[in-house]
């Protein structure tokens, strides 16, 4: 590293530049834990045949998207497909 603290001030130690890259190391790794996981056995298929539905195509696809995740999620939860 070329410099030096008289030219670039003491935030700039080979020291203090480690214990930062460690502090971002530490947000990154709590931050993770703190994301919440959607729950999808608790939503409800959703339903494409509303108008507003037929009248948007990227409401199509997001639900045509959703909806499968919803459905494998809710099998997955139940022990039989007649519950």
């Amino acid at each position: 590293m070329r410099g030096s603290v008289k030219s670039l001030g003491n935030e700039y130690t080979k020291e203090r530049i480690c214990e930062r890259i460690r502090e971002q190391v530490e947000k990154r790794s709590k931050s993770k834990v703190l994301i919440p996981k959607k729950d999808y056995p608790r939503k409800q298929i959703i339903d494409t045949t509303d108008e507003k539905f037929q009248d948007s195509i990227g409401l199509r696809q997001w639900a045509a998207i959703e909806n499968p995740k919803i459905a494998s999620q809710t099998y997955n939860e139940i022990s039989s497909i007649s519950q």
